[in-house]
């Protein structure tokens, strides 16, 4: 059995300090079966935290937690049906001008081989 598919992304990719985006994880299950036990945890690099108002959105079932002002966001717990999607959103923002590098983060499930995300970079502008 091949792994499910695990992406992350930034939208946008470029921001301005302290102006909240979107950090998506996407999960796509390729298989026949049903995932279970879908879990995953993302530890947010320096400087970069969930925003005051996450706005956590989860289709994939479980418990997620993206809590206010940390640095860290998770699920436990998740599924997902056979050939089909499902997406956690939640808002991030950056304290300062610069890069942010989002390490890839690993996903596992209970039937599948473990998946990882590639990592993905949030640039931070000065406000014009």
């Amino acid at each position: 059995m091949a792994p499910p598919t695990f992406n992350k992304s930034f939208s946008p990719s470029t921001t301005s300090a302290g102006v909240p985006v979107t950090l998506s994880f996407s999960i796509t299950n390729n298989s026949g079966i049903q995932l279970t036990g879908l879990s995953f945890a993302e530890i947010l690099p320096a400087g970069l935290s969930v925003a005051a108002a996450p706005d956590l959105n989860n289709t994939c079932g479980g418990t997620a937690s993206a809590p206010a002002n940390g640095s860290f966001i998770s699920l436990t717990g998740g599924q997902l049906s056979p050939n089909s999607s499902c997406l956690i959103s939640v808002q991030v923002v950056a304290a300062n001008v610069g890069t942010y590098t989002n390490p890839a983060t690993t996903l596992t499930s209970n039937q599948a081989p473990a998946a990882q995300s590639a990592p993905v970079s949030l640039t931070v502008n000065q406000v014009p």
